[in-house]
């Protein structure tokens, strides 16, 4: 019996061909897809600030501004992997890590919860005995 690597098979994105009854030439990734909307967006909001910049610069820079930082960030955001995971997970982990571990300043002891973490102050008085 020959065992199967279904490993490659699982990663494989899920893959856009078609948009409502509109076909598409080549498949887009979805991850991809979506990365590029939510990027595009953000860089829409700061819109009349790149319309400010397009007086200045050459015809055209506004559609580089518009379309070429959401392609970078997209580009960015999809091929870097801290840690071995995709940046989404990533952000995703770190967050939980951040509002469930750092902020509050939790403390484990033998990965139990310590309630009571605030330190003991002993006041002991000491008598220092010379050496003789």
């Amino acid at each position: 019996m020959e065992t199967y690597n279904y490993r490659q098979a699982f990663k494989h994105p899920y893959t856009l061909y078609k948009v409502y009854k509109f076909q598409l030439p080549f498949g887009i990734p979805l991850f991809k897809a979506i990365t590029f909307l939510i990027s595009f967006f953000v860089v829409f909001i700061f819109r009349d600030f790149i319309a400010l910049i397009d007086t200045v610069a050459p015809d055209g820079t506004r559609l580089v501004f518009l379309f070429g930082i959401p392609f970078g960030m997209m580009w960015f955001l999809t091929s870097y992997k801290p840690n071995g995971k995709y940046m989404h997970i990533f952000i995703y982990d770190y967050l939980i890590y951040y509002f469930t571990q750092k902020l509050p300043k939790v403390k484990y002891c033998q990965d139990k919860k310590i309630k009571y973490s605030n330190p003991v102050k002993l006041d002991f008085d000491f008598k220092v005995v010379g050496k003789e």
